[in-house]
């Protein structure tokens, strides 16, 4: 994902709203961090992203979802992974969310996605 300068072309992900969210979002990254296997490592901008308030994205693998990154919006770029056995376990995992909130199911088979 392309972070940088939201008016440049060719750019899909912005600068956070402030330095508290900045603030913020790392913090959740650092506790998720110690508490889920983080796929993808984001945080504070570096280089010519130093000087805004941006995030660069962050995933992780969760098992617990219970966990905030699965129940909590987090307006950020943070993304949780769970993986499913069967349909009927997807479908429960997405329904076990406190405000529900969006879930995407990725798989080679288009009969599968179209069910679900």
């Amino acid at each position: 994902v392309k972070t940088g300068d939201a008016s440049a072309a060719g750019t899909e992900l912005g600068p956070i709203i402030d330095r508290a969210n900045q603030q913020r979002l790392v913090g959740i990254i650092d506790r998720a961090a110690s508490e889920a296997n983080m796929v993808v490592h984001g945080g504070v901008g570096e280089g010519e992203l130093a000087t805004g308030y941006f995030i660069t994205p962050s995933m992780f693998e969760i098992d617990d979802v219970q966990h905030d990154l699965v129940q909590d919006e987090l307006f950020g770029p943070i993304v949780s992974l769970e993986r499913f056995g069967d349909e009927a376990e997807a479908l429960a995992m997405a329904n076990a969310t406190r405000y529900g909130l969006a879930a995407s199911v990725y798989t080679s088979d288009l009969n599968r996605s179209m069910r679900m």
